[in-house]
């Protein structure tokens, strides 16, 4: 053993020992200024004469770029790990502790959104400001913040819930402060896409919610390959009943779900005005050319059929519905001819009234 200045060295078992026997510091310095400075106190340091770069304390804290570690592992700038890494990646932990690079997700857990497979989460419950997109960015105002669109591959979801208190606007950063959504854009501006089933067919839909009623008072629907109705949109009632139907071949649907007509409606309707075009009228009856109907004829067509002629009967009526405007020309028709057999009878009757005066003088 030595003993010199404090400084004791021991070889012990083939193994040498160095003691620091009084208050200070051991300091072993290379020709490069590279110093490694061991304490009385524990203290471990590895570094410069200027500077350490690597503390070890007697704490057991383990500093990197800084002399006062504050945490088990304290580093103060950069680090770099380069083992499985890729661009927007980040560095995840698994239960026992080992770090993993993985990929860059969202989630949402309750009312946190939160990185997965990483410990940072933020609560939406307390954002009260503006979320919307900006030049491929999601951009919350007033907090300096903003995520690349372009590096989230996609987002995930806990509880199919997504909730949020303030405006979002997408394709604005100046949402209306009124609403809770404000889209700005032209076509596909919202897309819905319905997922479809093994028969090749599927629905999407939009409802309203009535709290008073703790269930959705309207919803709309949107049919893709139905068999029965097509594509179709639709507008159901809290009756389930559907009450507004947009067919294939631009056809409405009022309390029908299978519209036939451009707009065919199976109920009762109000109109103030109704106006029919038709492709003529019936103002031919008052040509020379055109024969009126035998009375006698007429007659037995009636006791036979129970109808007009040109009229349709009450079981066409019945199977078919009417045509208003060909039903008005046909009912017109009638009158105009009826208007001139009774002119013609008028007619008779002035003349009989005449031969009968001239009788009666003769006489």
């Amino acid at each position: 053993s030595t003993a010199t200045d404090g400084l004791l060295i021991r070889s012990y078992n083939d193994n040498a020992v160095i003691y620091l026997q009084e208050a200070g510091s051991l300091n072993l310095i290379t020709k490069k200024a590279l110093r490694f400075k061991m304490e009385s106190n524990g203290n471990v340091a590895i570094g410069t004469l200027q500077n350490n770069f690597f503390v070890v304390k007697e704490t057991g804290k383990v500093g990197i770029n800084t002399t006062e570690p504050t945490a088990a592992f304290d580093i103060n700038g950069d680090i770099r790990i380069r083992n499985g890494a890729a661009n927007n990646y980040i560095l995840t932990s698994s239960a026992n502790g080992t770090a993993q690079w993985k990929e860059l997700k969202l989630e949402l857990n309750g009312n946190s959104l939160s990185l997965a497979n990483h410990n940072s989460e933020v609560d939406l419950g307390i954002l009260n400001q503006t979320l919307s997109i900006e030049s491929q960015n999601l951009v919350l105002s007033n907090y300096g913040g903003e995520v690349s669109l372009n590096n989230i591959n996609y987002w995930a979801k806990t509880y199919n819930k997504l909730y949020y208190e303030g405006t979002v606007g997408i394709g604005t950063n100046n949402p209306n402060q009124s609403s809770k959504l404000n889209i700005v854009g032209n076509s596909n501006a919202i897309l819905l896409q319905p997922t479809i089933n093994s028969n090749g067919n599927g629905y999407s839909d939009i409802s309203f919610y009535n709290p008073s009623q703790v269930q959705n008072s309207w919803t709309m629907r949107f049919h893709v390959n139905d068999p029965n109705k097509g594509n179709a949109l639709m507008f159901w009632s809290r009756s389930g009943a559907p009450l507004v139907v947009l067919g294939e071949g631009v056809r409405v649907g009022i309390g029908t779900e299978s519209p036939q007509y451009m707009l065919d409606v199976r109920g009762t309707a109000h109109f103030c005005e109704v106006r029919v075009k038709t492709g003529n009228w019936c103002d031919y009856v008052f040509e020379d050319y055109y024969e009126l109907p035998d009375l006698v004829e007429l007659e037995m067509f009636i006791k036979a059929n129970k109808h007009l002629p040109g009229v349709p009967s009450e079981a066409e009526v019945i199977e078919n519905g009417v045509n208003l405007g060909e039903m008005n020309k046909v009912l017109l028709q009638k009158v105009e001819e009826l208007t001139l057999i009774i002119i013609e009878q008028d007619k008779r009757l002035r003349q009989l009234e005449e031969d009968k005066q001239i009788i009666e003088v003769i006489k």
